[in-house]
């Protein structure tokens, strides 16, 4: 939920993201499938707020959580709902950007969300007052939690990803994967550790293609990796 990339080749969308959260909140259960409003849902479940931050379904949609809009704000709860929930409300309704853009997010927490959702792929902001939406219609992004990383190392990590991109100009999913592993710094690396109290603590990515969807998520606190692979059915 706080490192994201999103690659667009070879008629797939590669999603990669890192979940950075503090070492005292519960456990994640790793991705299965769920039932929810009559949908099949494939998501990790955060089971302190039973939300998620990497959601997809089985028509090769997905949604994927950044924490924070577009500069770093103060936390003030209670929030009428755990931004972890409007994720999966987005995902499992029929029409997940047009969910989005007439969902009512007064006194939901700062966040941004990647939707895709048949063909279509975008980005939307929402700052506690205002929502933005923005197309990706590039082929490359990566984008970082505002709550977290300032705007100097925003802009240093966009650099590192497009040096990346610039020696691996077709890059694959195990590319991607490697890449999201890196720690060249404890304080702002992609794998991150603060002293143990905020750290990264998992890795999902969701390969999507036009038959099949191939879910990977890596608890790097237990070390254990599971894969899926979801039948897209139109």
């Amino acid at each position: 939920m706080c490192t994201v990339s999103v690659i667009v080749q070879n008629n797939q969308v590669i999603l990669t993201s890192n979940r950075d959260e503090k070492t005292l909140r519960l456990p994640a259960l790793p991705p299965q499938l769920y039932k929810l409003n009559n949908k099949d849902i494939f998501y990790a479940k955060d089971t302190q707020a039973n939300g998620t931050w990497f959601a997809t379904d089985n028509k090769g949609n997905a949604v994927v959580l950044l924490n924070g809009g577009f500069k770093r704000h103060e936390s003030n709860p209670p929030y009428l709902k755990s931004r972890g929930l409007v994720v999966l409300d987005i995902i499992s309704s029929n029409n997940s950007i047009d969910t989005l853009e007439h969902y009512q997010l007064k006194d939901i927490e700062p966040f941004q969300v990647i939707v895709k959702d048949r063909d279509q792929l975008k980005r939307m902001v929402w700052d506690g007052e205002q929502k933005f939406l923005f197309d990706l219609n590039s082929t490359n992004y990566i984008f970082s939690s505002v709550t977290l990383y300032d705007e100097e190392i925003i802009r240093e990590r966009e650099k590192l990803f497009l040096s990346f991109l610039e020696t691996n100009t077709n890059p694959n999913a195990n590319d991607l994967f490697e890449f999201h592993q890196q720690n060249h710094d404890e304080e702002n690396g992609f794998v991150m550790n603060r002293n143990n109290r905020v750290k990264t603590i998992s890795i999902s990515q969701l390969v999507i293609g036009k038959e099949t969807s191939l879910y990977k998520y890596l608890d790097l606190q237990l070390n254990q990796e599971t894969n899926h692979q979801i039948k897209i059915q139109y």
